[in-house]
């Protein structure tokens, strides 16, 4: 039977109607409070983003929702300028970059629009940005560490696995940044890479996902290839492992409506491996049985 979710999709809504109209009438509201939610410019957001750990030769993976920046004085590339003037030169910036619909269609790492938001779009277009190849999650990044972040993201078995972006989050020292999401959304996308780290040590997230299915996909050169990977139909909820993560390492900041989380990569994926190592795990489904956490998924 279609669940509602999926019946949204088909609709093409990509979220439920009344939270929908719920964040719509929240954005109604705060617009017509200008004493407490005030317009703000690039120099109070480069002073919040500098308290949540931009900092000069930094790594940002940013997460972003544009409809949250009605209050700021600036256009999506103002937005990027600061966090370029954040991280200078020696920094690099990154973002999720995966299609509009994920797998349906030839890949082209230079001309496939994202469905990440406004902002990751309007970056990928920046010249000098690199793309990784992998049609369900793809990233794209600018700065020193780009090659690095991009460049084997094909070769992942699973789409967060040790040759992803995600993974070598941890291996920069990278921030994950999001802005203008709610505190439902979590911890950004590199959250789900213990489910690929793990993948084959812990016989549960071989449950999470699916059978390899091939995609196409042309690189930046236009040669086109074909490339093998699995996507995660396993479902998750944030909340299940939130009070297992240290809150003094999640700073959070406002700056009038705008919700500003940062964490350290390194961290966050290290404390989500050790947690699911003892059994602990955002997936409510497949059910997360205790002995398919052993490594020989026996109930003894």
């Amino acid at each position: 039977m279609e669940s509602l979710k999926e019946r949204f999709r088909r609709m093409g809504l990509r979220r439920p109607v009344v939270p929908t109209v719920v964040a719509l009438g929240r954005r109604w509201m705060q617009r017509r409070l200008p004493g407490r939610y005030p317009r703000y410019g690039e120099a109070e957001l480069s002073a919040a983003l500098e308290r949540v750990g931009a900092h000069p030769g930094a790594t940002l993976f940013l997460h972003s929702a544009w409809d949250e920046f009605y209050n700021f004085d600036g256009t999506q590339l103002d937005l990027v300028g600061v966090l370029q003037r954040l991280v200078g030169p020696e920094g690099t910036i990154a973002m999720p970059a995966y299609p509009l619909r994920p797998g349906t269609e030839v890949f082209d790492v230079r001309r496939t629009l994202t469905g990440a938001g406004l902002i990751p779009e309007m970056f990928r277009r920046m010249p000098g940005t690199r793309r990784s190849i992998n049609p369900i999650h793809s990233v794209v990044a600018l700065g020193p560490n780009a090659d690095f972040l991009v460049r084997d993201h094909h070769r992942s078995e699973t789409p967060w696995d040790q040759h992803s972006p995600y993974a070598r989050l941890s291996d920069v020292g990278a921030v994950l940044v999001c802005m203008g999401l709610p505190r439902s959304f979590g911890f950004a996308t590199a959250q789900h890479c213990p489910e690929s780290l793990l993948y084959h040590e812990i016989p549960y997230f071989r449950r999470v996902f699916g059978d390899p299915i091939a995609y196409r996909y042309r690189d930046e050169s236009g040669c086109e290839g074909t490339l093998r990977t699995r996507r995660r139909t396993g479902r998750f909820r944030i909340s299940r492992v939130r009070d297992y993560i240290d809150p003094d390492r999640v700073r959070v900041i406002h700056v009038s409506n705008l919700r500003i989380q940062g964490v350290d990569a390194r961290y966050l994926i290290q404390r989500l491996v050790e947690l699911a190592r003892q059994g602990i795990t955002q997936y409510y489904w497949p059910v997360p049985y205790r002995h398919l956490f052993r490594p020989d998924g026996s109930r003894r």
